[in-house]
């Protein structure tokens, strides 16, 4: 899965309203074929491979920001490739049936604990891959009725590391995720810098 950094997700932000604007406007009128293939025929053919480019480029990443899923059994996986809608993650948690409080929190921040009293969920897990991304899986019964599943997530870049022997490691960019459920009330994040 390719991982797109802070100025080329706004690039392809912007790219995605100037083609969005695009689709907007009203189409020309046609035009009747040209008789005759000058330097401007190649120029205009040019002009709509580039157009054809900027349609294709919002289509870089192949997975969804995340994905809900319920097996059989009542399990709830979720999947999380990338932090963001987490509005869109609320609704579809709550269309299986958990209510939800999903918040991501800055780079290089997390929430300030005590936000919302925990249960116990022994059947609770949490994994995190090494592409950035998390699963949460929910057996049957982990979110009581009255309960909040509270998912809290951000980057955190570790800083590069020289120790006076020559050894080190180089920085990167890891997940920082908070997951529990509470039955009582989930507070505001407070967001606080996140340490190693």
């Amino acid at each position: 899965m390719t991982q797109l950094d802070a100025f080329e997700r706004r690039l392809l932000a912007g790219l995605r309203t100037v083609v969005e604007e695009d689709a907007r406007r009203p189409s020309a009128p046609p035009v009747a074929p040209a008789r005759h293939r000058g330097p401007g025929a190649v120029a205009a053919a040019a002009a709509a491979a580039v157009g054809v480019a900027a349609v294709l480029v919002p289509t870089l990443h192949t997975e969804p920001a995340w994905a809900v899923s319920r097996d059989g059994s009542g399990t709830v996986e979720v999947q999380v490739n990338r932090i963001e809608d987490a509005d869109g993650l609320e609704r579809e948690l709550a269309a299986v049936g958990v209510t939800a409080d999903v918040t991501y929190v800055r780079d290089g921040h997390r929430c300030a604990p005590d936000r919302y009293p925990p249960l116990d969920t022994p059947g609770l897990a949490v994994s995190i891959g090494s592409d950035r991304s998390f699963r949460v899986t929910l057996p049957p019964g982990t979110v009581p009725a009255d309960g909040v599943l509270v998912v809290a997530a951000s980057f955190v870049v570790r800083p590069d590391e020289q120790h006076d022997d020559g050894s080190g490691r180089t920085g990167a960019v890891r997940v920082w995720v908070d997951v529990g459920v509470t039955t009582g009330t989930v507070g505001p994040c407070v967001t606080v810098p996140a340490r190693d």
